[in-house]
């Protein structure tokens, strides 16, 4: 078992567009991005990164956030000190 998990990682790999594909398909919302290795020129593209964003946690991530105006300041020093905002 573990020397047929080790073997099929080039084809695990090479699911992943249809994966995502799928994952767009089926569920409405979902942000999916697959990545493969623009540096390397070849027939068999390899995997760079894969980016998957589940609707509700975007709701519930807009939803939860409370508006915030930030203020930062620094320290003036020299001539003209301070506090600038």
């Amino acid at each position: 078992m573990l020397e047929n998990l080790k073997s099929n990682h080039a084809k695990a790999y090479g699911k992943l567009r249809q994966y995502g594909n799928a994952i767009r398909v089926m569920n409405l919302g979902y942000d999916v991005f697959v990545a493969m290795n623009a540096k390397v020129v070849s027939d068999n593209p390899t995997f760079f990164r894969f980016y998957l964003s589940l609707s509700a946690c975007k709701t519930g991530f807009v939803n939860g956030c409370r508006p915030l105006i930030g203020v930062d300041g620094c320290h003036l020093t020299g001539q003209f000190r301070g506090v600038l905002l």
